[in-house]
This record gives C-alpha cells, sequence and structure tokens, in this order.
C-alpha cells in the first residue's frame, strides 16, 4: 500500500504543482481555463497558492519524516479546494468537468486516509514498545 501511496502523491503533486503554478503566475493556460469564471485574478492566484503549497504538504512532510500528519492534512486541503472547484463547474454549467474533480478528490481520499492510518499505526506502534518496555 505504501508504494500506491506514493505514485498517487508524486503524481497528484506534480498536478497541483504544475497547475497551482500556473494559476498562481497567471499564465496563458490558466488565463485560458479561467476566462469564463466570475472570479478576480487575485482570488485565482490565491488559490493557485494553495494549490502549490498542498502539492508539497502532500510529499515533502511525509518524506522528511518532518511534522508527517501535515501529508494528510494537505490531502484535505487539496479537497475542500476540489470541492469549491466543483461547486463552480456546477454553478457555470460545467457538469462534464465535475467528473475529474470526482476523481481527484477520491484520490486525494485515498492519500488521506492511508497516510492517516499508517502515521496513527506508527504512533501507536511507538507508544505500544515504549509502555512495554
Amino acid at each position: 500500500m505504501n508504494i500506491i501511496l506514493w505514485i498517487l502523491q508524486a503524481l497528484l503533486a506534480l498536478l497541483f504543482g504544475t497547475g497551482g503554478t500556473a494559476n498562481m503566475l497567471w499564465l496563458e493556460p490558466a488565463r485560458e481555463n479561467m476566462a469564463s469564471l466570475p472570479y478576480s485574478v487575485g482570488f485565482m492566484r490565491m488559490i493557485g497558492t494553495l494549490q502549490l503549497l498542498g502539492a508539497i504538504g502532500l510529499v515533502v512532510p511525509w518524506a522528511t519524516k518532518i511534522a508527517p500528519k501535515l501529508t494528510p492534512l494537505a490531502a484535505l486541503g487539496l479537497i475542500i479546494i476540489m470541492l469549491g472547484a466543483a461547486g463552480t463547474h456546477l454553478a457555470a454549467g460545467e457538469i462534464s468537468q465535475i467528473a475529474v474533480n470526482v476523481i481527484l478528490i477520491a484520490l486525494l481520499t485515498v492519500i488521506a486516509v492511508g497516510r492517516w492510518s499508517t502515521r496513527t499505526d506508527r504512533s501507536e506502534g511507538a507508544s505500544t514498545l515504549s509502555s512495554s518496555a
């Protein structure tokens, strides 16, 4: 399961990292995709920044073992962003785009649950070892 989680984390970090960077810097692909939306450039840059931070959070805390509980929390943050995106697509009548959001939400949920349960198992194992010593 660890390998599957790492693959998902890497792929979604790449996806959200590139998309977040495009939104944050307001690059041409982001402008084209967001032209019909009623959001300001500042709001879209904020969303891009959050996506980029979420992408970093999917990988770095778990890889470095520094505050690994941030990895499932980053996944939860990205789920919230994707729920907002799905609502935006629904309001704009772009029903076909919601499927992408649902798939991303499902994959992020796998990461959040998988890494949270792994983190919990580790901490329970550590406390069991220390209490039995």
